[in-house]
């Protein structure tokens, strides 16, 4: 007669935990964005331009929707200049990766090094084609 509570008991905790799964699966945590943001995302970029050459007409481009974004900024909007500079930072990136597939050392077939994750893809390619005798 003492299991029958002591079922119930587990079943209601059981689907109450259940229950707070899922609420917290349906939670969103929304970010809130601040001064120091801008300016991070700002000496982002401007790391970033430093070491890279941009195209004329890019970097008029770039420097539009930077002053854009810092006028977000400065009215206080941080999350829509933030962002909006997360943007120009991901263009300044995008130049820089096609300028380096251009370089003179690309051009004459030097190759780039391997990301960490490929020495292990070599190795395992290596095994399946050379098989232990």
């Amino acid at each position: 007669m003492t299991k029958a509570p002591l079922c119930l008991a587990a079943a209601a905790a059981f689907l109450s935990l259940a229950a707070t799964a899922t609420l917290a699966a349906d939670t969103k945590v929304l970010r809130t964005y601040s001064e120091d943001d801008c300016q991070e995302m700002n000496a982002q970029i401007d790391d970033s331009i430093e070491s890279t050459t941009l195209d004329p007409a890019l970097a008029t481009k770039i420097r539009k929707q930077r002053a854009i974004a810092d006028d977000a900024c400065n009215s206080g909007d941080y999350a829509g200049g933030t962002r909006a500079l997360r943007r120009v930072l991901d263009e300044v990136i995008a130049a820089r990766t096609k300028a380096g597939a251009s370089s003179p050392a690309a051009a004459q077939g030097a190759v780039a090094p391997r990301p960490p994750s490929m020495p292990c893809m070599a190795a395992r390619t290596h095994q399946q084609r050379d098989p232990p005798p």
